[in-house]
């Protein structure tokens, strides 16, 4: 299903005119019909709940009463959302936009699109939104378990049947951290609307993934790819997507397609730096010891000795009112330079001094005093990547 409000963002529906109140703009719609003579003959046996209804209104046209009863029908019914066309009627009686108003159903005008045309451009929106819907699945399937290599190349030419070996991807997130991701499903359908689900008879894929989406570019062994960002911000702009509002992470090349999962999550992972830094893009090659952080995150042992060390200094900054992480974190941005985190904390260096010092009494436990700036640099840049970084 689509919701009411991804509908109106397709391009035919960009002069529709909500005339009402908008309360059921999330309303999920499972078909799109039209109502003409089904008034006439009271006989609404082929509308359903959560049908997005179009009209002209022709069948009431010598008739205003007949508007009043083929709406308490579609009332009745719980349709999505009611649309007409204004060529009998410029207005719908009051009475009637109350009716709709009380049962949450929104009402739009239109004028200048042909109810045939809404109708196949709902329905692709319906299949295509299932078919990308599909291949996050697929996606999910491969990147968080552990598939065979037979398993990924399957998937992977289920994306897309013209992939060569050789593969890079790209993972692209709106530039904003938000946890709104309407402009995900927005530029998909966008995309889907305007046929680019064509594109499988090309080289390239895109999927939607989580709270962005994935591209993955495929080539052919006897090309020399030089420059992988240029080859996305190209695919961007054919796909009418403004590059500069996103994020963009690039995996390494991969010679295998059995390795998808692989490339994806690398993508995914140079996407999380491009936040953490606030650039437009990032190679996961370029990450130098992130890569090493990516890899504790797939460790359980580490994770429960990071949450243990955060907990611990955080229990403390919330019991006495301090700044042991803030500290720890300009500690480690400055490389363990104490006069220099001091500058940016605007305090004295001893004030600095005395905070590392209750850090390291409050790990004595737990992290080596021979290595406490190594183990607290790796739970830091932990901590900026997959707490800092994911906070909306």
């Amino acid at each position: 299903m689509v919701k009411v409000n991804e509908i109106l963002n397709l391009d035919l529906f960009s002069n529709f005119r909500l005339i009402n109140k908008n309360d059921g703009l999330s309303k999920d719609v499972g078909n799109i019909v039209i109502l003409e003579y089904e008034s006439i003959i009271n006989n609404y046996a082929g509308f359903c709940e959560g049908d997005f209804v179009i009209s002209s209104l022709f069948f009431a046209k010598d008739n205003e009463s007949l508007i009043r009863e083929a709406f308490h029908h579609l009332v009745e019914l719980n349709v999505a959302a009611i649309a007409v066309k204004t060529i009998f009627f410029d207005t719908i009686p009051d009475d009637v936009i109350n009716m709709c108003n009380a049962s949450n159903i929104p009402v739009f005008t239109f004028n200048n699109a042909y109810m045939e045309d809404l109708i196949v451009c709902v329905n692709d929106l319906l299949k295509g939104k299932q078919q990308y819907l599909i291949a996050e699945e697929h996606l999910n399937s491969i990147i968080n378990t552990t598939p065979s290599k037979h398993t990924v190349e399957h998937t992977a030419y289920e994306i897309n049947p013209h992939f060569s070996n050789n593969i890079v991807s790209a993972y692209i997130t709106k530039k904003e951290l938000t946890k709104d991701y309407n402009w995900v499903i927005s530029c998909f359908n966008r995309l889907l609307y305007k046929k680019y689900q064509q594109l499988s008879s090309y080289n390239y894929s895109y999927v939607k993934y989580k709270n962005g989406m994935v591209l993955i570019y495929s080539f052919k062994n006897e090309e020399t790819i030089r420059d992988c960002a240029g080859i996305f911000l190209n695919i961007l702009k054919k796909l009418d997507i403004n590059p500069e509002l996103f994020h963009i992470g690039i995996s390494s090349i991969h010679s295998s397609l059995s390795e998808l999962n692989l490339c994806i999550t690398e993508s995914v992972n140079a996407n999380m730096i491009c936040h953490n830094k606030d650039i437009q893009y990032m190679y996961y090659d370029n990450c130098g010891f992130y890569k090493y952080i990516f890899a504790y995150n797939t460790n359980e042992s580490f994770k429960i000795l990071y949450n243990k060390i955060i907990n611990i200094i955080t229990e403390y900054d919330n019991q006495y009112s301090s700044s042991l992480l803030d500290t720890l974190i300009a500690y480690v941005n400055n490389n363990g330079e104490i006069n220099i985190t001091a500058k940016t904390l605007f305090q004295h260096p001893n004030t600095v001094r005395y905070r590392i010092k209750k850090v390291k009494e409050l790990l004595n436990d737990i992290v080596d005093d021979s290595s406490f700036y190594e183990e607290i640099f790796i739970i830091i840049r932990y901590y900026e990547l997959y707490d800092i970084s994911t906070q909306a």
